[in-house]
């Protein structure tokens, strides 16, 4: 009755200005089951137009092409979490630079990935010419050595990026398709993402799963079907002897 009077009352269609909700910015937020990704060659150039930025933007779009991180997860990232001899990275926590505050990461858990070979290698640099090295010390940091924000990720990626509807979001779904296309083991790349179930990878990444399976299918015919049948005939009693 409240609703009824109100309408009445204001003579107002209350219908008259619904419409999408969109939460975020528009430049960073995707069409609803459009993903956005570079193929390999797109994302080779792209990682190389990187150095452009200099050592530190360069090892922020490396990161994120070939490790499928959230924004979040890598502003998180200290020294300590790094281990260049086993090339991995504990993802633990996500870096919040609206309110500034660590916290836990989507999925509240913790997970271990791996680094290409050439990600250490430009990580180490960055170590090396960093004045804010310290274990303690976050990975990618403005000149007096706090953490980079969103904002700013997205500024100095969006000088290099190949294409303009490329999000940071982009690569960490070039991660995942390219992984995916090649018939790389999808619980890897699940676990890589952080997704809290493979069925979550494959529900996202279907269309990008290998189509041609003929010549798997064609090694069936190396089993031995000449060999003889010696699967119990269910009508026969097993001999104990």
């Amino acid at each position: 009755m409240v609703f009824r009077y109100f309408a009445i009352k204001t003579k107002m269609n209350p219908c008259a200005r619904t419409g999408k909700f969109i939460v975020g910015n528009n430049t960073e937020d995707e069409v609803a089951g459009v993903i956005n990704s570079y193929n390999p060659e797109e994302a080779a150039e792209q990682i190389d137009r990187s150095k452009s930025l200099g050592l530190q933007g360069h090892a922020m779009v490396t990161f994120f092409t070939l490790t499928g991180v959230r924004l979040g997860e890598l502003l998180g990232l200290n020294w300590a979490d790094i281990n260049f001899e086993e090339r991995t990275v504990v993802i633990s926590k996500q870096w919040n630079y609206r309110h500034k505050i660590l916290g836990p990461t989507k999925t509240k858990k913790t997970r271990e990935i791996d680094l290409t070979p050439y990600t250490v290698k430009v990580l180490e640099q960055l170590r090396e010419e960093s004045r804010f090295s310290r274990d303690s010390d976050p990975v990618f940091c403005t000149d007096e050595g706090e953490r980079l924000t969103g904002p700013m990720l997205r500024g100095q990626f969006y000088k290099v990026r190949l294409r303009k509807n490329m999000t940071l979001r982009g690569l960490r779904h070039t991660y995942a398709t390219i992984r995916i296309a090649k018939g790389d083991n999808i619980i890897d790349v699940s676990r890589q993402l952080g997704h809290t179930k493979p069925s979550m990878t494959l529900d996202v990444y279907a269309e990008w799963l290998p189509r041609h399976h003929k010549s798997q299918v064609d090694e069936l015919d190396n089993l031995h079907f000449c060999a003889p049948y010696l699967h119990p005939d269910p009508e026969k009693p097993i001999s104990t002897h």
